[in-house]
């Protein structure tokens, strides 16, 4: 294949394709880039194929490209991946949040250069992962979601912008972002979640 890739580097290139090719040989094959499989998938955010490949007996998360850069440097540093991706690497690999690349910077490093800010708050300790079911707050959708919060302390009042009834108290850490107002039906949510 072109540029030593394998054909577990391609499936990674595509949600859905991996768990095709597993178990295989090429975990850790790195292709002319210094690219491993892993690293496609955190890079292109295939948060699927992260996972199946985190899941194998023999899969190296540390091995890094010609510049230093690990899946989790990249996953850090890519507008494609996210924090469920640099999570599930830290799971696997807890040391990966101090690892330097060749010019000394760190997963954080390129989450503050990029922009990244949630990926930013994650490891800086100002987030954390909730799972919130919608089905209480959006009938519409029959499904668990994971959602990255902003931790509040305490409980927090929230009343509906529309007619000014308070819809009680949402306890520390959920942002009231997601709510249904039982006097008027007014429902509160992001719209990837409607």
């Amino acid at each position: 294949m072109p540029f030593g890739r394998t054909p577990l580097h391609v499936a990674c290139r595509s949600p859905g394709s991996v768990a095709h090719l597993l178990p295989s040989n090429d975990l850790n094959t790195l292709d002319d880039h210094g690219f491993t499989p892993l690293y496609t998938a955190a890079n292109l955010g295939n948060e699927e194929g992260v996972g199946q490949l985190l899941a194998q007996e023999g899969i190296d998360v540390s091995l890094a490209d010609k510049g230093g850069l690990t899946p989790f440097h990249i996953a850090c540093y890519s507008p494609h991946s996210g924090v469920g991706i640099v999570s599930r690497l830290l799971e696997k690999d807890e040391e990966l949040e101090g690892k330097k690349d060749s010019i000394g910077r760190t997963g954080l490093d390129w989450a503050r250069e990029k922009g990244r800010d949630v990926v930013v708050e994650y490891l800086t300790g100002r987030v954390r992962m909730a799972t919130l079911e919608l089905t209480e707050i959006v009938p519409v959708r029959q499904e668990m979601v994971t959602e990255v919060v902003k931790l509040c302390g305490g409980p927090i009042d929230v009343q509906c912008p529309v007619c000014g009834v308070d819809v009680g108290k949402r306890p520390g850490g959920l942002h009231p972002d997601h709510y249904k107002c039982e006097s008027c039906s007014f429902v509160d949510a992001k719209e990837e979640f409607c």
